[in-house]
């Protein structure tokens, strides 16, 4: 880094600790040995024959402001929000219930199955075809088991039903 470079680097860093002071800081000044470029004065500001330093009205056009475009821009840009903010919602929501319908399926399916097993070996304990030990709890609670099994499998098939169906009625009120 050279020295004019190290020079700039450390009134910069004054002029932020100074700020960050609360201080006023007063911008930097031109170097006497440079001539300002043609058309800006010593203070920077362009160069006008106007010696107040008052700008001329006629230079400049009048901003136009329309308060009626500017809360119509807001408007149009909450409602175009609002518009992609339930089109995300519901294909969120599509997602979902399409990733959810064969989970229900196969959980329900398993349960259902697992209540036939039981019901199977229970079965099969009561014909004498000695499968489970004495005192094994399949014996003891393998009825309700087989209830609540069938119950939660039954659930979970509605459950999807009732998924697979929204989806079809949406699919076809979208078409």
């Amino acid at each position: 880094m050279t020295q004019a470079e190290n020079n700039d680097f450390e009134t910069h860093a004054d002029a932020l600790k100074a700020m960050a002071d609360g201080q006023d800081v007063e911008p930097a000044q031109q170097p006497q040995g440079d001539p300002p470029p043609d058309g800006v004065s010593s203070d920077g500001m362009p160069a006008d024959d106007n010696a107040s330093g008052a700008a001329d009205p006629a230079d400049y056009a009048a901003p136009v402001f329309n308060a009626n475009a500017a809360g119509t821009a807001s408007k149009d840009k909450k409602l175009r929000q609002a518009a992609y903010h339930a089109r995300s919602t519901r294909a969120h929501s599509e997602q979902y219930k399409r990733t959810m319908i064969p989970l229900l399926v196969i959980v329900g399916g398993l349960l259902v199955l697992a209540g036939f097993g039981t019901l199977a070996m229970l079965i099969q304990q009561k014909r004498g075809g000695c499968v489970l030990g004495e005192g094994n709890l399949l014996l003891r609670y393998g009825a309700w088991f087989i209830v609540a099994a069938w119950i939660l499998g039954a659930i979970l098939f509605v459950g999807a039903w009732m998924f697979h169906r929204e989806l079809s009625r949406s699919r076809t009120a979208g078409e």
